[in-house]
């Protein structure tokens, strides 16, 4: 508009009207955008988790009704309803959405058909290599720090080099890291059962399944001489340490299909994964029951689950009714509902804000102050290096928490991150001078 070019004072009122309507509709250009990229983000990996067959069609039109209300709740942006996405769908290609649709579902069907266990696990991760993190969430914990999450408090085999800078190609082998009197009796062992508590992708399970199958493998070879197992073999013994090792939690049916997906492809193998509606309660006011309830929804026969190693990156927040929609957190109740299973080992991804503040939490700060049995913590002051666009204040963490580690003896080992380095690795107590805060 040439009025546009005129000082506001020199306009007419209908031309300063008209440059209004202007910059109204580009703001809501932009606002559009923004949406559908937020919802563009979020369509790959919902795609790959539902629950239809590899070759069938998801249309624009079948997508909304393959996914419950709650799981659109969940993976959706905020406000983003069922019925706002079929006003928007217009938006889209139809031929397109459909094709990418397949090409995702063909991909992880292609998977299945892998030479072996471990091409099949680099094929997953490479899948949700390209699904996108929505900015400032956390919806999903990249494959690097998976592995360097687990590598790093559990050990075992990982996919990425000794600095976690590049993946491992299919020719390479898997990076063995041994934690002594750790690795041995928790990922690496054919009798552990693992539990993954807030599950959305599946891949905390897949790499403590690789690991555990790995230590199958090598039983399986000792005992038959050595001889070289055939591919179906190793399938069987991938098949065998999903139903009798890993166990999994999801929050939304949606994420248990994906988790599924991740750990089974399009196999008809038995999996231990649930969708436990209540947790986010539960986990605020069950926790002495949550054991008994778990074991029932994975119902083995009667048998007494035993978890020995608790494992996740929980929800951090929830919208608790406050001024202005704020948020409270809701991780620390994960971690003490983890405790409350008595497993051997429980290591965990979460904001640091425990450590002086936060909302609600400082009992919590006081529990891990003074738990004997956190062995390790691992600081990262730049949490961007964990989750990219997020804005996580304070940082985040992950630690090892050891039933028969005793930290007034033996001190903590705490090891300080920053830009993907370590610049501290130090044994030290938890509590500094008598402080109530953790000093970093």
């Amino acid at each position: 508009l040439d009025a546009e070019k005129k000082k506001p004072k020199q306009r007419t009122p209908e031309e300063q009207e008209a440059i209004d309507k202007l910059n109204e509709l580009k703001k809501q250009k932009k606002t559009m955008i923004s949406i559908l990229r937020g919802i563009s983000i979020r369509i790959p990996m919902m795609i790959f988790g539902a629950n239809i067959d590899a070759d069938k069609e998801i249309t624009l039109r079948n997508f909304v009704n393959l996914v419950d209300e709650k799981s659109w709740n969940e993976f959706m942006p905020p406000g983003v309803t069922k019925e706002l996405f079929k006003k928007f769908s217009k938006y889209y290609d139809a031929e397109v959405f459909v094709e990418a649709g397949l090409k995702i579902r063909r991909k992880a069907k292609a998977a299945d058909k892998s030479s072996s266990v471990k091409e099949r696990v680099m094929k997953i991760a490479d899948i949700f290599a390209t699904f996108k993190n929505p900015d400032k969430e956390t919806v999903l914990t990249p494959w690097k720090v998976v592995n360097r999450h687990l590598i790093e408090t559990l050990g075992g085999e990982s996919f990425f080099d000794e600095k976690f800078e590049y993946a491992l190609h299919d020719g390479e082998n898997t990076r063995l890291y041994t934690k002594p009197n750790i690795t041995k009796n928790s990922l690496m062992n054919s009798d552990s059962k693992v539990l993954e508590i807030n599950s959305k992708s599946g891949l905390y399970p897949l790499l403590a399944c690789y690991n555990i199958y790995r230590q199958r493998v090598n039983e399986f070879r000792a005992s038959v001489s050595n001889e070289v197992l055939s591919r179906e073999k190793h399938f069987e013994l991938w098949e065998q340490t999903l139903r009798e090792n890993i166990f999994v939690i999801a929050k939304t049916p949606m994420a248990k299909t994906i988790s599924e997906r991740t750990l089974r492809g399009y196999n008809d193998y038995d999996t231990n994964v649930v969708y436990y509606e209540n947790i986010m309660t539960d986990v605020k006011t069950q926790r002495e029951n949550i054991l008994d309830k778990i074991q029932t929804m994975f119902n083995k026969g009667g048998e007494k689950l035993k978890f020995d190693v608790v494992i996740g990156n929980p929800p951090y927040q929830e919208m608790d009714g406050g001024a202005q929609a704020s948020a409270g957190p809701i991780y620390q109740n994960f971690v003490r509902a983890a405790k409350a299973m008595n497993p051997k080992y429980i290591s965990m991804i979460m904001p640091s804000r425990w450590y002086v503040g936060g909302k609600g939490l400082d009992d919590f700060r006081e529990e891990m102050l003074n738990d004997l049995h956190l062995r390790e913590l691992h600081d990262w002051l730049t949490p961007e290096d964990i989750f990219p666009n997020t804005n996580i204040r304070g940082g985040v963490c992950y630690f090892l928490w050891d039933a028969n580690y005793d930290n007034s003896r033996n001190l903590t080992r705490v090891i300080t991150h920053e830009k993907n380095k370590i610049i501290a690795d130090l044994m030290r107590p938890m509590k500094v001078n008598g402080l109530e805060i953790f000093v970093r």
